[in-house]
């Protein structure tokens, strides 16, 4: 009979920035209650997309965002995909890196990102949005975005399989990390 392997998960990473400290959770059930009572602090969130079903219940439209990169053949993907209207959907990214310094803050008000990694290793600046005040690109309303010439706070390192997501006060650099890049953005509305 063969030896059973253990098997390990990783823990979500779920930073609380202000008056909180980081909160890596023990528990998965807490660190969703935790997100829905603080939905207005500046949170982000890092994890393994086997994780996904914990955060079903932060917005409503989850579920259909997780299960769309569960399911997909996300290797063969290009351009935009239509998930669920325009409350969901998907844009193939395929692109170099920026770096560091050519990483510039990039806000929305209308959508969560949920960046998901498929090949190389992402790296996301991150600044909460009411910090953002050096305008690089006036925000656009129909595209929902605009972008900041403020440093990140800290850098966060997304390997393939994982996600990050940035809710409208998270800042968040979209192209920091080096090299070829190929990732899925999931947009999810707010409402």
């Amino acid at each position: 009979m063969a030896e059973e392997k253990p098997v390990f998960h990783l823990r979500p990473v779920v930073y609380i920035v202000g008056n909180r400290p980081s909160v890596p959770s023990k528990h998965k059930r807490e660190t969703r209650e935790h997100i829905r009572k603080e939905r207005k602090e500046t949170i982000m969130i890092q994890d393994c997309l086997e994780n996904a079903e914990h955060y079903y219940a932060v917005n409503p439209h989850f579920r259909n965002a997780f299960e769309f990169l569960q399911t997909a053949d996300l290797d063969s993907l290009e351009g935009t995909i239509e998930i669920d209207g325009d409350r969901v959907y998907a844009m193939v990214i395929k692109v170099d890196g920026a770096g560091h310094e050519g990483a510039e803050i990039e806000l929305h008000r209308k959508y969560i990102d949920i960046q998901f990694c498929v090949s190389g290793i992402q790296e996301f600046g991150w600044r909460p949005a009411q910090e953002c005040v050096t305008v690089t690109k006036a925000f656009d309303e129909a595209d929902d975005y605009g972008f900041f010439g403020d440093k990140p706070d800290m850098w966060v390192k997304v390997k393939p399989g994982q996600f990050a997501i940035f809710f409208p006060w998270d800042g968040h650099t979209p192209k920091g990390g080096t090299g070829p890049l190929h990732k899925v953005l999931v947009k999810v509305a707010v409402d």
